[in-house]
């Protein structure tokens, strides 16, 4: 009997000391490699701007959504997603629907802006998680130089998390 005892509190204190802690709300970032060079944003802003079906305006129809944040090296990231839903759920968008774009702005070699959008480059942003105002992604993309002075460049195992603001 004592030996059951001995048995059963050392389970009940192993079990207890296995117990998952919390190490806060999770990180927010834009992680990325560009050609063979990684980067990395923390803590970058989204804003979502609902349809705004009230007026006469047929430009601002659709819900979009604005990503942005700084690397360490002061590089300009951005992204602007639009649907024609309500809101955006888990899914694909490319850059083949106009309005889908990233730029990314590159102060290494002077300033370079790379981008993706309907003319140019590609883009493909795999919502795969909104859960209450977090959304999740993946993507990947090759960038063209805005002003066609170096070759396209190659985005690949890229990845975002954010909360969204909503626009009011």
């Amino acid at each position: 009997m004592r030996n059951l005892l001995i048995a059963l509190s050392c389970t009940v204190t192993l079990l207890a000391g296995c117990k998952k802690e919390e190490d806060g709300p999770p990180r927010k970032f834009i992680s990325f490699r560009l050609d063979e060079k990684i980067v990395l944003s923390e803590k970058p802003r989204a804003l979502l701007v609902p349809a705004n079906l009230t007026d006469n305006d047929p430009t601002n129809d659709h819900t979009s959504l604005v990503l942005s944040g700084y690397s360490y090296k002061g590089e300009l990231i951005t992204f602007t997603l639009h649907t024609d839903a309500p809101m955006f759920v888990p899914g694909v968008y490319s850059s083949t629907t106009a309005g889908n774009t990233m730029s990314v702005e590159l102060n290494d070699t002077g300033l370079t802006t790379l981008v993706s959008d309907d003319e140019k480059g590609s883009l493909t942003v795999r919502i795969l998680e909104l859960k209450d105002s977090t959304i999740q992604a993946s993507f990947d993309a090759v960038l063209e130089d805005l002003y066609e002075e170096t070759p396209p460049r190659s985005v690949y195992n890229g990845f975002f998390r954010a909360t969204m603001t909503t626009k009011q």
